[in-house]
Parts: C-alpha cells; sequence; structure tokens
C-alpha cells in the first residue's frame, strides 16, 4: 500500500482527503433505540435499563449502547449496536466506543454463575439478556472468533461451562478456538438448529416454552 491508498478519492474538490477507515466506520443511515430493541426481542425495557443498556443520540442518529463492565462494575468498554436489522449491508451493526476493545459480556453478574455452579458462553448481548432476564447465568463474547484466551481466568472456579455453538460458521469457528482452549475440560456443547439458531430466537419462537426447551438442550449437551 501507498499513502494514497488510505484515503477516498478527492478528485476535483478542494477538500484534505478523508481516511477511508472514517467514511466506512459510520453507518449512512442508522438508528437503534432502547425501546424498539426491547420490543424485538420481547425484553422488558426497564430490565434492559438495570444492565446498563441506553439509548445514545450523536449527529441525528441514535444508537444503542452496551456497557461493558469488569467484576466491580466498573466500566471498561463501550460498544454500539447501530441497526437492529442483521442483514443490513450499508455499514457495520456495532462499533466501540474511544479506546474500545472486545471483553466478554455480563463480568459483574459473575456472581450469580459461581452461586449455580455454572455459566453459559452465548454470541452477543441479546443471547446474553434473553438467558439473564429467565435466571440464567451468562457471558456474551462479542463475536464468535473474538475469543481470547487471556479471559479464561474469569471463569475460574466455575465447575461447568455451557457453550452454545450455532449453526454457521461462526459455530465452527467457536468449535475452532474451544478445541485449544483450558477450558475445553469444562465445557458443554450446547448445538442450537437452524430454525432456532441461537437463545434469543429459541425465545422468540415460543417465549411461553422457552424455559423447557433451553433445559431440553441443556440436557442434551455433551461434553467437549
Amino acid at each position: 500500500l501507498t499513502p494514497a491508498d488510505l484515503y477516498a478519492d478527492t478528485t476535483g474538490g478542494s477538500n484534505p482527503p478523508i481516511p477511508r477507515a472514517i467514511v466506512q466506520s459510520v453507518p449512512p443511515s442508522a438508528g437503534c433505540t432502547l425501546e424498539a430493541y426491547a420490543a424485538s426481542k420481547k425484553l422488558d425495557s426497564q430490565f434492559l435499563r438495570d444492565q446498563g443498556v441506553s439509548d445514545y443520540a450523536q449527529g441525528g442518529k441514535t444508537r444503542l449502547r452496551f456497557d461493558y463492565m469488569d467484576e466491580h462494575g466498573r466500566s471498561r468498554t463501550i460498544r454500539y449496536r447501530w441497526t437492529l436489522d442483521e442483514t443490513s449491508a450499508t455499514g457495520p451493526r456495532f462499533t466501540y466506543g474511544k479506546d474500545g476493545k472486545p471483553m466478554l459480556y455480563g463480568l459483574w453478574r459473575l456472581g450469580d454463575a459461581h452461586k449455580k455452579g455454572y455459566v453459559v458462553l452465548c454470541e452477543g448481548e441479546s443471547d446474553a439478556h434473553t438467558l439473564w432476564s429467565h435466571g440464567i447465568p451468562a457471558l456474551g463474547i462479542p463475536g464468535a472468533g473474538t475469543w481470547r484466551e487471556s479471559w479464561v481466568s474469569h471463569l475460574d472456579g466455575i465447575e461447568r461451562i455451557e457453550v452454545v455453538v450455532e449453526p454457521d460458521k461462526g459455530g465452527q469457528d467457536v468449535l475452532r478456538w474451544l478445541s485449544t482452549s483450558a477450558i475445553k475440560e469444562r465445557a458443554h456443547v450446547i448445538r442450537m438448529a437452524e430454525d432456532a439458531k441461537d437463545p434469543s430466537a429459541l425465545y422468540l419462537e415460543d417465549p411461553t416454552r422457552f424455559n423447557e426447551r433451553w433445559s431440553s438442550l441443556e440436557a442434551v449437551a455433551l461434553s467437549f
């Protein structure tokens, strides 16, 4: 690459060039509110606020703000969700705040996992919210392929780790990193089906039977 490759085409203009990375980091049309998110996931909006979820408006657009806190409830990373459309091709669905970096979502709730003796590792915030709302201890991984082995220390003392494996490439990524992780001896794989690819989808498909169906998946989860 040359320096010119880092900039958008500025032919015919007198303004200074704009780095492509900045152009691509903000979706051209975006909007995502807490109330819309709560409705789409059939979750209580006040429950979500209690988990540190909020609206963040800037530049005429509203995005959803997830506060990633550590075990002591201290804010460490902010992640934004720009759209509820999971197939949107207009820009990234998620971005981090300044100096943000991937970390496990829900660390401040680890006390519940230690009390119950197990935790569910799922992908993303919405799956974690769904499980928490049903009294199930969970931690969200911000992307199937973002696992960091340094996160294993957060799981010390938890006897059983249930790992959600979705029926897609992301699920294969999870199995790949799990095969070399120190947690594999404690890991039990929960395989999701095509028609309910994650905990949130399972809940939305039939809210009244979620606990029953989730318990059935846990019952057949195999040790990795």
